[in-house]
């Protein structure tokens, strides 16, 4: 929404996101559950520093702890089966 010509009106409840620092590393704890199966962390690392930032991103940004476990073990599915996260994957 424009607000005073070419200002925008960023509402903090709805663009905290945008304020966020992008996360440099997984918490220790989340690499520590990444490692526990087979073949999941060695694809992950194999993948383009784009997609680890943006998918790094992904999981530590969300609010609740649930939806970042959840997110994390989607992460942890798709790498261990080969695959990137749905939302990167291409076609």
């Amino acid at each position: 929404r424009l607000v005073h010509g070419n200002e925008l009106d960023l509402d903090p409840a709805r663009s905290y996101r945008l304020l966020l620092p992008f996360a440099e590393a997984l918490p220790d704890e989340m690499i520590a559950r990444f490692k526990q199966t087979p073949g999941a962390w060695d694809f992950y690392q194999a993948q383009p520093k784009g997609y680890r930032k943006h998918t790094r991103q992904w999981v530590t940004s969300a609010k609740r702890e649930a939806t970042r476990a959840r997110r994390l073990a989607t992460l942890i599915d798709d790498s261990a089966n080969g695959l990137r996260i749905k939302q990167l994957r291409k076609g």
